[in-house]
């Protein structure tokens, strides 16, 4: 059903496994295919502090735009970082293993600017996505959890700060799938 993190997670937490059943159920597929339903020129991704899981998302994402021939510009930001950081090293050193570069990236701060330049704004938590809507309103319809593409029983993707390069390669694997299966809809729905 799910790891031994998911399950202690919904222990402490049982609003998230209303949340991610709910998802599942669909009963928030609507404002997901809102959110996807318009034509998409720039997509941000969003964590916590913009050194591990967004910038190896939009990294990875990149990638495959760019072999696609796409324009779509990516970019990724934090709820809660300082700027000019450089990414984890451990984001970096799984990003060089997978033949991507987090070398150029510092860490940015979620702007009004930077959600007014977003058609597809991607967080990796739901409460990420609760918080973004608080402090930026105008983010509504925008917002949509990467993991919902993820494929699993939860549509978070866990912070993997302060583990092991064993748990920052499995963040990787699960942004992966996501991206692949996010640009896989798109595809199918010619946006």
């Amino acid at each position: 059903m799910g790891s031994v993190n998911t399950i202690t997670r919904y222990i402490k937490d049982p609003r998230r496994l209303i949340a991610d059943f709910s998802s599942r159920l669909g009963i928030r597929s609507r404002n997901i295919r809102r959110a996807l339903s318009g034509q998409i020129r720039s997509v941000l991704f969003v964590c916590q502090g913009n050194v591990c899981r967004s910038p190896l998302a939009a990294a990875y994402f990149d990638s495959r735009l760019r072999e696609r021939g796409s324009e779509i510009e990516v970019r990724s930001a934090g709820l809660d970082t300082t700027p000019g950081k450089e990414a984890h090293p451990l984001a970096t050193a799984v990003a060089r293993q997978n033949n991507l570069s987090l070398q150029t990236h510092v860490t940015t701060s979620l702007s009004r600017e930077l959600v007014a330049g977003a058609d597809l704004i991607l967080v990796m938590e739901l409460v990420q996505s609760s918080t973004l809507l608080q402090k930026h309103p105008e983010a509504t319809g925008k917002v949509v959890e990467l993991g919902y593409f993820n494929n699993g029983l939860s549509t978070e993707i866990a912070d993997p700060f302060g583990g092991t390069k064993a748990d920052f390669e499995v963040c990787y694997k699960a942004i992966r799938r996501s991206c692949d299966n996010l640009l896989k809809y798109l595809t199918d729905n010619a946006i």
